[in-house]
């Protein structure tokens, strides 16, 4: 679930993300970085279409299925977010380990620049390079498979 909401300047979005979970059987590692990516670089370019620009990316985190009274998952789930880009609203470091029953129920607001966001992740996008070679230096070396002798 996800909301665009009016962003600081006239024609800018940002875009809340409520609720994101990335959870199926034999998902690979990074698949949901690879996910949020997609949705932040659709959000981007339907905004560009309009005329209007992305400036931040919002979510709260606050991990799905916490065991009550284990506050190690919500200060993993806010480091995972800090070292894809993400950084905490109106709170530190410090203030969060002081007061973790404060955010265990509804989570850390945290955000990111929306074009830095996509800037450093934009190679989940495009996936890995392919190689193509060209017909004649495929000619090239079956003419030379052919004529070797052994």
């Amino acid at each position: 679930l996800f909301m665009i909401l009016e962003g600081d300047t006239k024609n800018s979005i940002k875009l809340y993300i409520d609720s994101f979970k990335c959870s199926y059987s034999d998902k690979p590692k990074g698949e949901g970085l690879k996910m949020l990516v997609a949705l932040a670089n659709y959000i981007h370019g339907l905004a560009q279409k309009q005329g209007l620009e992305c400036s931040v990316i919002q979510l709260t985190a606050l991990p799905i299925g916490q065991r009550h009274g284990h506050s190690n998952d919500l200060i993993d789930l806010v480091y995972y977010y800090q070292s894809i880009g993400f950084n905490m609203v109106a709170i530190s470091e410090e203030e969060l380990f002081t007061n973790i029953s404060d955010y265990e129920e509804d989570g850390v607001l945290m955000e990111a620049d929306f074009n830095s966001f996509l800037e450093e992740h934009r190679s989940l996008l495009t996936g890995g390079k392919k190689r193509r070679s060209s017909k004649k230096n495929n000619k090239k070396r079956n003419r030379t498979r052919k004529h070797k002798k052994y």
